[in-house]
């Protein structure tokens, strides 16, 4: 039997995608402050995880497709507002730069407690965009530095107005090389 790497998602708009990719002009800055490599999330890839699913065998998708359909069916538009940033899991052990929201509507709480109830999950929801990862362990704590701009990025107001399930080709040797592609199997729209 065949399986795939699935997670429920959702995308940021393409406007957001370049904002954040300016980003990536800091990167050797970053490296050289911080004395560590980093990897930049490609522009493409950022998104919003509802709920990360695993290897599922491909026969279970179609019931994976309509308990979203039903999730959809039951919800409405919301936002989420990043407005903070955030090193996980602390600065001292730092692995991801990551967005994080300031508040979280109960128009999304409702999304992930539908998401949880259809998918027998109780996993704590820590909603967030990663930006960038840190695949080695720093020498030090990391500090943002004076240089990283982030009053040309932040607050990013994210429209959540459908739920995607995705498929990533993930292996440690293609994360590794930054090298992972998401390819949407199935979307759905929220209405207003």
């Amino acid at each position: 039997m065949s399986k795939q790497r699935l997670f429920i998602g959702t995308f940021i708009s393409h406007s957001d995608q370049q904002k954040l990719a300016s980003l990536n002009n800091h990167k050797n800055q970053l490296e050289d402050f911080w004395q560590v490599k980093v990897k930049m999330v490609k522009p493409k890839k950022l998104h919003l995880t509802w709920l990360f699913l695993g290897e599922i065998e491909d026969e279970l998708v179609p019931e994976i497709v309509n308990k979203l359909k039903n999730i959809v069916n039951q919800n409405k538009i919301c936002q989420f507002t990043y407005s903070n940033i955030e090193f996980w899991p602390n600065n001292t052990n730092a692995r991801h730069l990551v967005l994080t929201p300031s508040d979280i509507s109960t128009s999304a709480l409702n999304i992930r407690e539908a998401i949880e109830s259809e998918f027998k999950e109780n996993q704590k929801f820590h909603p967030h965009i990663t930006i960038l990862r840190i695949p080695e362990k720093a020498k030090m704590p990391l500090t943002l530095p004076s240089f990283f701009p982030l009053e040309t990025f932040l607050p990013i107001s994210h429209t959540i107005d459908n739920i995607c399930l995705i498929k990533s080709n993930a292996s440690e040797s293609n994360i590794s090389k930054n090298n992972t592609d998401y390819i949407v199997q199935a979307q759905f729209e929220l209405t207003i």
